[in-house]
């Protein structure tokens, strides 16, 4: 079997067969969103987190389809036996070229990587991280999708790496903490663990929300959404990353301070209990 997996509108192609014209909307304007999923043991993690945001992505993009996502990802790991993988849908506008769109209709798309068995794993050892001050990002529900144009996190990751950060920390308009350049933040202040409320222009992490739902009904730590300033950051005992494919990860270092990662361990290790039960 091929390492890389494709298909467009239902017809699956091997890689070099796929192709796409210059005048879709997709790859003109980038006119559309996509979504990562992990599939373990031929299951797709998380789907109703993801069957949530990808509803919220046609809403906030006024696409209209009459296609069912959550049937159609279910089939494409069915019909190519993945059993372990990183799985991309796309979802792309059809119609005119030009920007005022005739059509409301949808294409779509997949992408699967296989990858190995493991669940998750956790580095211990953390991640080095840093402030972006190259771009910023706007408070407006377009950006709390994973949108197909992406400028600003390609920009955001080239001055990461610049810097010599495994990661950057994007700030919005109000110069707010908002998000990792490609994952979900969250801290831990006195043992309370504090998520960033769902206005401050950050992608909606499916990890995160998920990630929130479980220690409500599965632990006694204190949960709170909260604005997050670089100050309140640099003054939590614990920071934490997350999303789909790397699962949970911690931060090491930000600017001169080492954080700990005692109760991020903790909760790495429920969760891959419980992930592992289900």
């Amino acid at each position: 079997m091929n390492n890389n997996l494709t298909s467009i509108n239902g017809m699956i192609l091997k890689p070099q067969e796929f192709v796409i014209s210059m005048n879709e909307r997709g790859f003109k304007y980038g006119d559309g969103f996509f979504e990562t999923i992990k599939v373990f043991n031929k299951k797709p993690l998380f789907l109703e987190y993801h069957a949530i945001r990808i509803q919220n992505s046609l809403s906030i993009l006024s696409i209209q389809s009459n296609l069912n996502f959550i049937d159609l990802i279910k089939d494409f790991i069915q019909k190519n036996e993945i059993i372990f993988g990183k799985l991309n849908l796309y979802v792309w506008r059809k119609g005119s070229e030009l920007y005022t769109p005739d059509l409301s209709e949808s294409n779509y798309a997949f992408k699967c990587i296989l990858t190995s068995s493991d669940l998750y794993s956790y580095d211990n050892n953390g991640f080095s991280t840093g402030i972006v001050t190259g771009i910023s990002k706007q408070k407006h529900p377009l950006y709390s999708i994973k949108l197909l144009s992406s400028a600003h996190l390609v920009l955001a990751a080239l001055e990461s790496k610049k810097e010599g950060w495994d990661e950057g920390i994007l700030l919005n308009q109000d110069g707010n903490v908002c998000e990792f350049n490609w994952s979900s933040i969250i801290w831990i202040k006195d043992e309370i663990i504090y998520f960033i409320q769902k206005d401050e222009g950050q992608v909606l992490g499916v990890f995160s929300n998920f990630l929130y739902d479980f220690l409500s009904q599965n632990s006694d730590y204190v949960l709170r959404y909260s604005k997050l300033t670089i100050n309140e950051l640099l003054d939590a005992d614990e920071i934490i990353s997350t999303n789909v494919i790397k699962g949970i990860q911690s931060v090491k270092t930000l600017q001169s301070k080492t954080y700990s990662n005692d109760i991020t361990r903790v909760i790495y290790s429920k969760v891959i209990a419980f992930l592992n039960q289900n």
